[in-house]
């Protein structure tokens, strides 16, 4: 058997490896020719002040959201740079990243045909290149967003509890990277379908959800609140007025 996984596995390898320096090339050509648009604009000032947010600035609370990402950024850029192509590489890598990962989770789900399909559909896809060369949260995201998916998977085939806890803990800090997984964990209830006992799934993941959310209230007190009552940003313009 061991022999036999050894012949199969040439076949899946350099397709893929064709395929992620496809994925690479396109993202990561061209990433310094154009100037930070409005939002980079905002990631920059956060990451240069993330550790000594300046008092006379504008409120923490109301202008910071996505935090797991720009923590990540700004040990990124403490290798890469703070420059333009320092800031957008980040987005570049992951995803890159996020192109391997689609296909581990198709692979291990549906076989090696699905998960090539995956990987060439998100390696060409214009929407996720396009993210994948600005400096703002949404690969990074959807990279989390993967892992979310295998962990539910995983959940889902074989209901023990260290894997509905992977899924808790990597589900909490998605909801940290983009609200935009909010909605999308509903759906993951449709996981149940997959299960081997669907009456358990759904018990379990309804226990899940409810912790997950009860550990989200502080966060959403201190952070989505007052950035829902920010209203709008004229010191940005102020700032990068002349720019």
């Amino acid at each position: 058997m061991i022999e036999a996984r050894r012949q199969r596995a040439p076949g899946l390898f350099w397709p893929a490896a064709v395929i992620l320096i496809i994925a690479g090339a396109v993202r990561f050509s061209g990433l310094a020719q154009r100037e930070l648009w409005f939002d980079e604009n905002c990631t920059f000032y956060i990451i240069y002040h993330l550790y000594d947010w300046p008092a006379e600035g504008p409120s923490f609370q109301r202008e910071v959201g996505h935090l797991p990402y720009f923590f990540l950024l700004e040990a990124w850029t403490r290798l890469a740079g703070e420059t333009i192509w320092g800031m957008r590489s980040w987005s570049a890598l992951i995803g890159c990243l996020t192109v391997a990962g689609l296909g581990f989770v198709g692979t291990r789900t549906g076989g090696r045909a699905v998960g090539l399909m995956g990987m060439i559909l998100a390696a060409l896809n214009p929407l996720h290149i396009h993210y994948s060369q600005e400096a703002r949260s949404y690969t990074t995201w959807m990279l989390a967003v993967t892992a979310c998916l295998y962990l539910i998977y995983l959940a889902a085939r074989r209901a023990r509890g260290r894997w509905w806890l992977a899924y808790g803990v990597v589900a909490w800090g998605t909801v940290l990277t983009h609200y935009y997984t909010l909605p999308w964990l509903l759906g993951t209830a449709a996981a149940g379908w997959i299960a081997r006992d669907r009456r358990r799934f759904w018990q379990q993941w309804a226990v899940t959800h409810l912790v997950l959310g009860l550990s989200l209230i502080p966060v959403i007190w201190y952070l989505v609140v007052p950035l829902a009552a920010g209203g709008a940003k004229p010191w940005f313009r102020e700032m990068w007025l002349g720019y």
